[in-house]
């Protein structure tokens, strides 16, 4: 049984994996659907070729580890490249749960004293900011969130 794994024929990225009912079903080299068919070694694991191999000069090469979930793979040049919009979108989504988890600190009859109402406004601000303060991020790591007040 042959395995076929279809590359992007730019950065020779593996897009899928398929093992077709029949042998003859695919050509080596040719291009369906804008990928292009290679045959892989029937034991190969999917998810583990898909992260790690890609088409170089006819043969198959090891791509160098990915930095981040938001690194996509642009071929042997470029190498890995920060997909900043997908990067941004993630961090902004994780700012807006803090905030909403939060929101319960502002409403009138929150239990809270004036004096912590205002920490969290202020938390809830820098919270906000986030992005704004952070320009140079390219991982999770890179983000410096503020301090939750009264947990210093």
């Amino acid at each position: 049984m042959i395995k076929f794994a279809f590359c992007d024929p730019e950065s020779g990225e593996i897009r899928s994996i398929v093992t077709p009912a029949e042998d003859n079903a695919y050509e080596e080299g040719v291009e369906y659907n804008g990928v292009v068919a290679y045959t892989i070694p029937h034991n190969t694991n999917n998810a583990e070729a898909i992260h790690t191999l890609y088409r170089k000069d006819g043969a198959w090469a090891t791509k160098t580890p990915q930095p981040s979930f938001f690194h996509v793979w642009k071929g042997e040049e470029l190498g890995w490249e920060l997909d900043t919009e997908g990067f941004w979108a993630s961090v902004r989504q994780k700012r807006n749960h803090f905030l909403a988890s939060t929101d319960w600190t502002q409403i009138p009859d929150s239990p809270l004293s004036e004096s912590d109402k205002e920490a969290w406004r202020v938390h809830r601000q820098e919270l906000r900011d986030v992005v704004a303060n952070n320009p140079s991020a390219t991982s999770d790591d890179d983000i410096t969130w503020p301090a939750v007040p009264g947990a210093e």
